[in-house]
């Protein structure tokens, strides 16, 4: 009978100590988990209809800095693009611009993502989807990967993957604000053949 109470005992032992490694490792997988379901709920968040986008770019081309302002809302873009000043080509000096840059602004409607009519400024405007930021987050597209509850801040070492561009896009750096219900801000930072470039998008639901 001692046996047999000695040998359920050890059974018992056993399999208490067999669950207590379960635990653990259920904890340490959660753990993991928890990392690795950032880039799902990052995703998740990018998807979200926010009620309105803000883009804002600064472009820095040797001693010139230009800057434009996107405003994103479901039907329509509101913009106000810097450019450089352009002497007048009817060759009349009354019209010479008297400051080196120009501000482009106007309203674009949009319809299925493409722009259908513009009250203001005639401008090539960037897609609806790329100016709302077409972002991919995938473990494999970061390093030097920096996260709390409410940030993440990374090296993108896939641009063209995390962006869905085919633009040349070398030194991608990003950081992401974000709450439990979405993200907040994005900002990038990236160098093109000629310039270095920050945009910066502020998201409100």
């Amino acid at each position: 009978m001692k046996k047999i109470i000695t040998s359920v005992i050890l059974i018992f032992a056993l399999l208490m100590s067999f669950a207590s490694c379960d635990f653990l490792d259920i904890l340490d997988g959660g753990d993991k988990t928890e990392e690795a379901n950032i880039y799902t709920t990052l995703n998740e968040f990018t998807k979200l209809p926010y009620r309105k986008v803000t883009l804002s770019t600064v472009v820095k081309t040797g001693d010139t800095e230009l800057t434009a302002q996107y405003v994103l809302k479901k039907t329509t873009v509101t913009y106000a693009i810097e450019q450089m000043s352009q002497l007048p080509t009817d060759g009349v000096l009354d019209n010479v611009p008297t400051t080196d840059k120009t501000v482009l602004s106007g309203t674009a409607t949009i319809k299925d993502g493409k722009v259908i009519a513009l009250d203001g400024a005639e401008v090539n405007l960037p897609q609806y989807d790329e100016l709302k930021g077409a972002f991919n987050f995938e473990e494999s597209f970061f390093k030097n990967v920096e996260e709390t509850s409410t940030s993440f801040s990374a090296d993108v070492v896939s641009p063209d993957k995390f962006l869905n561009t085919a633009k040349k896009i070398e030194n991608l750096k990003i950081e992401v604000k974000y709450n439990t219900k979405a993200i907040t801000l994005i900002v990038l930072t990236y160098n093109t053949a000629n310039s270095t470039v920050t945009s910066t998008y502020m998201f409100e639901t």
